[in-house]
């Protein structure tokens, strides 16, 4: 019997173990063939608007040029009506990327690229925000957004998760 009780703690251990961290997943999003300025411009919201495809094509870019040609054409593939001038969709990822920088940057990074940061440019102002207690002692509290039931897709085409978004 002490072996069921075993099992479960043993797979939660392992999942944890095998899960890239934070910091590990946007590491593996730097390209260093760039300048600092397009390096990171895969890490926060953008990773989680481009395909791992994507992905793959901007880590392998070797100059800044390519790599503003690959940008150009990304934002193009998004925009919902290229006959009309505008591409509304990166427009808003762009405004709502200078707004996090303002709000969420923090010593180590740019506000787009923080946890925050990519929620608040995929999905916009929370209709909430809350902090709930950590779960250790001496922990810091956990920020909680609340998105409305009825909230529309964010920029990645989909809905905030459960209306709520731990930041």
């Amino acid at each position: 019997m002490p072996e069921r009780r075993l099992l479960p703690a043993l797979v939660a251990a392992l999942a944890l173990a095998a899960a890239p961290t934070a910091a590990d997943s946007k590491l593996d999003l730097l390209n260093l063939a760039l300048s600092p300025e397009l390096a990171s411009w895969l890490v926060g919201a953008n990773a989680r608007l481009a395909t791992k495809a994507e992905q793959k094509e901007f880590l392998a870019l070797a100059d800044d040029a390519a790599a503003a040609a690959w940008i150009e054409r990304f934002w193009q593939k998004r925009d919902p009506d290229p006959t009309r001038p505008g591409n509304p969709v990166r427009e808003t990822a762009e405004q709502r990327a200078a707004e996090a920088d303002r709000r969420f940057s923090e010593a180590d990074a740019a506000g787009r690229r923080t946890d925050r940061g990519t929620i608040f440019v995929l999905y916009g102002e929370p209709e909430e925000s809350t902090h709930e207690p950590g779960d250790f002692k001496g922990e810091p509290p956990v920020e909680v957004w609340t998105y409305p039931k009825d909230a529309p897709a964010g920029l990645d085409g989909k809905r905030p998760e459960d209306r709520k978004s731990v930041v």
